[in-house]
């Protein structure tokens, strides 16, 4: 599932020097420490006022730092700004990210001694419609910030922004205020695979996961994991990496269960039985007692499942011992030449009642029969040797059961 924002009709205009980009926007009540999304009527060329506030929680921690933020977005508009997430007070102190009027995805920050700095990239657009990967990572320790679309690299700078930029505000998605002017911006989009880490990631990782879903016990430094795989708005939003529900406010964006990017998943298992043998993998290998318990678990946070197998071993004498089960070994080649060295063509039988045999050339002629299993063919019909050649040995014979099987060996003759 994803989150859907609709925005209200913006009109885009350069921002100051030096700055943001910036929208002009009809006025809201929005709520600093709340996600704040506008849903517009749904003919906006009819349409200009805003219809319903929309308004939901998704982090009420601050964290006082930014190793790496990452997400998917799909931008429905064509131009203007729109804010795609952003961690500021009414100060400006924090972060944002955005998009501006060409398309292009920016980051800005500023410290609470007044510090600020930004970049934006101009490789990749995403206002074409389709789904985008952001990412963007902050070293503090040196300066340097690189901002990655669809896993690859965009831009990076040196960050001339060294303080703290710590605050009470919550981090918001699809909705900021521009520093210069305070005019709010409102993303005409979707989002989904919200996440924030407690490390800078390399360009390999965020290309390795970045389609892939988390399960946050793998990935340590995974502090913040909203994947918005809810069903309904009632389910709330909630974070598999730091257990948090966001609460909801009065109402929630739309939940599209059938879009998002593809994603895929990275389910492991686990098993653990009553003797105390754990492992992993698909395939249990290993031992247990009788009576055992085998608990197989599957999937992490709102997708574990489990599952459980009992094991009973029957006692040994209820089992028919595999000498008892009757079977019959015909060989598919003998050589009658005198030499005392497999003269005969014998059959080999283990747990059978009745035994006979016949044996037949290629036009079906019997040429030598017996109900003795000690009793071979000799090679010779009428006291004269047969030709060499392939030759067919039909066995009929019977289990401790009274069940007759029959069965046919074709074999060479080789002198």
């Amino acid at each position: 599932s994803l989150i859907t924002f609709k925005a209200s009709i913006k009109m885009a205009y350069s921002g100051f020097a030096g700055s943001e980009p910036d929208t002009i926007d009809a006025p809201s009540g929005e709520n600093d420490t709340e996600v704040t999304v506008l849903e517009r009527p749904s003919n906006v060329l009819t349409h200009s006022p805003l219809s319903t506030l929309h308004t939901f929680t998704v982090l009420s921690d601050e964290p006082d730092t930014i190793d790496a933020v990452e997400f998917w977005v799909l931008v429905n508009s064509t131009s203007g700004l729109d804010y795609l997430s952003v961690y500021r007070n009414t100060a400006g102190h924090g972060w944002a990210i955005w998009k501006d009027n060409s398309g292009n995805v920016g980051f800005a920050a500023r410290d609470n001694a007044g510090a600020y700095d930004l970049m934006t990239g101009n490789i990749t657009s995403i206002d074409d419609g389709n789904w985008h990967h952001v990412a963007v990572t902050w070293n503090r320790g040196t300066t340097t910030a690189t901002l990655y679309i669809d896993g690859g690299f965009e831009t990076s700078k040196n960050f001339g922004v060294g303080g703290d930029i710590a605050h009470t505000g919550d981090i918001t998605l699809g909705y900021g205020v521009s520093p210069t002017s305070g005019n709010p911006s409102y993303l005409n989009g979707e989002m989904d695979e919200f996440r924030i880490w407690n490390e800078e990631r390399a360009s390999g990782d965020i290309q390795t996961y970045m389609s892939t879903h988390l399960n946050p016990i793998s990935f340590p430094t995974l502090a913040v994991n909203f994947d918005f795989n809810e069903l309904t708005d009632a389910d709330g939003w909630e974070d598999c990496a730091a257990g948090i529900i966001a609460p909801n406010g009065s109402a929630t964006p739309s939940v599209n269960t059938m879009g998002g990017p593809l994603m895929t998943f990275n389910f492991a298992y686990s098993w653990t039985n009553t003797s105390g043998n754990t492992q992993g993998g698909a395939v249990y290998q290993k031992t247990f007692s009788r009576d055992d318990t085998v608990v197989v678990e599957a999937g992490y946070c709102k997708y574990y499942c489990t599952d459980t197998v009992y094991i009973a071993l029957a006692e040994c004498d209820t089992l028919r011992d595999p000498r008892d089960v009757a079977a019959v070994f015909a060989p598919s080649a003998f050589t009658p030449n005198g030499d005392t060295k497999n003269d005969f063509y014998l059959v080999k039988a283990n747990a059978i009642t009745y035994f006979e045999m016949q044996i037949y050339n290629r036009d079906g002629n019997i040429l030598f029969h017996s109900k003795d299993i000690n009793t071979g063919w000799n090679g010779t019909f009428n006291d004269k040797y047969c030709y060499e050649g392939v030759y067919v040995a039909q066995i009929m014979y019977r289990d401790v059961d009274g069940v007759e099987f029959v069965k046919y060996q074709q074999f060479n003759l080789m002198r």
